[in-house]
């Protein structure tokens, strides 16, 4: 049976990207909340933008992945203020970190490079003038990117 096709913003791009890790976040076992709101205008090119969804989740459920079921949730949201959007990725996860110098290192590669998605999601926020932060409380991991809503270019 095909994917359903589930309306999470009137961005198709996201839209089609998001329906993906909703079905799977069901077959995994993950508690996935949506509340994104980007319009098909943005400024952002929708390659950009799937790249930027597409790491920020995919990291999300792998982290989700190394602890119980019911611990499980990923939250998506987003916000716009003062000409910028900003979408905050918050995921629970075992409270295992590997940090040096600001850059995060990924268990996928035994910790011996930094992950490629967050490089990927600072390269695209810096390409149109945004920023990231990386903020872990307790063991939740947020990750939050703000990029403007109109080109400067």
């Amino acid at each position: 049976e095909a994917p359903s096709y589930i309306k999470v913003c009137s961005n198709h791009a996201a839209n089609a990207l998001l329906s993906h890790y909703i079905e799977r976040a069901r077959a995994k076992g993950i508690a996935l909340k949506i509340r994104l709101f980007i319009d098909d205008n943005i400024c952002i090119k929708d390659a950009d933008l799937c790249v930027l969804l597409g790491n920020a989740v995919e990291n999300a459920f792998e982290a989700c992945m190394e602890i119980p079921e019911h611990e499980r949730f990923v939250h998506i949201v987003s916000s716009e203020n003062a000409g910028r959007l900003y979408i905050v990725f918050g995921n629970s996860f075992d409270g295992s970190i590997d940090e040096r110098d600001g850059k995060y290192y990924s268990r996928k590669r035994n910790y011996a490079s930094s992950g490629v998605g967050i490089d990927s999601i600072r390269a695209i926020a810096q390409k149109y003038g945004g920023s990231v932060r990386i903020d872990i409380e307790d063991k939740v991991f947020k990750l939050s990117v703000m990029l403007p809503l109109t080109s400067n270019g």
